[in-house]
């Protein structure tokens, strides 16, 4: 008789595969974002790519409008009603803006940057500015219902992916 014998992974093993699943993951969007014609194109793959990848219950892109006053919802993969627009002049837009740092919360408690959850079935949230070639965009929301939801892994990869974007230095798997 067969025995089954199952060998469970250590949280070292875990985050090794982890590591190389979001490597993947960065290559093979880097290589369409090399291929994009268009900024639609690139919106599209970073929307995608940071949904695919990360698992979230919501994830919004968020593009400049002409007048430079509000981001207006440009792309969305998730089930809630988000706000169209967001004033540009918020703390938490004019910080992700000047810092074009990642910005990531995991929980409802009291913040500047509580606006990150864009619904109030929201726990966790990560934000960031989007830049392509040092022209600012847009910012690009990713929520989870779960708290606690983003880690390390996760804020990494979705520094990464930015950066392909934006041209600058890639963020070490550590």
């Amino acid at each position: 008789m067969k025995k089954n014998i199952s060998i469970p992974l250590s949280n070292t093993g875990v985050d090794q595969y982890m590591s190389f699943y979001y490597t993947d993951l960065l290559l093979e969007a880097g290589g369409l974002l090399v291929k994009a014609k268009t900024e639609t194109d690139i919106f599209e793959i970073l929307i995608e790519y940071a949904n695919t990848a990360l698992h979230p219950d919501l994830t919004c892109f968020y593009l400049k409008d002409e007048t430079n006053t509000r981001l207006k919802i440009d792309l969305k993969r998730g089930f809630p009603k988000v706000p169209e627009n967001i004033h540009q002049k918020t703390e938490l837009v004019s910080f992700l803006s000047e810092s074009k740092k990642l910005v990531c919360i995991n929980t409802q408690k009291q913040s500047p940057f509580e606006k990150i959850l864009l619904t109030s079935t929201m726990n966790s949230g990560m934000a960031i500015s989007i830049f392509i070639k040092k022209i600012e965009y847009g910012v690009l929301f990713v929520n989870s219902v779960q708290p606690y939801f983003f880690k390390k892994r996760e804020i990494l990869f979705l520094e990464n992916l930015t950066s392909i974007l934006s041209g600058t230095e890639l963020v070490a798997w550590s």
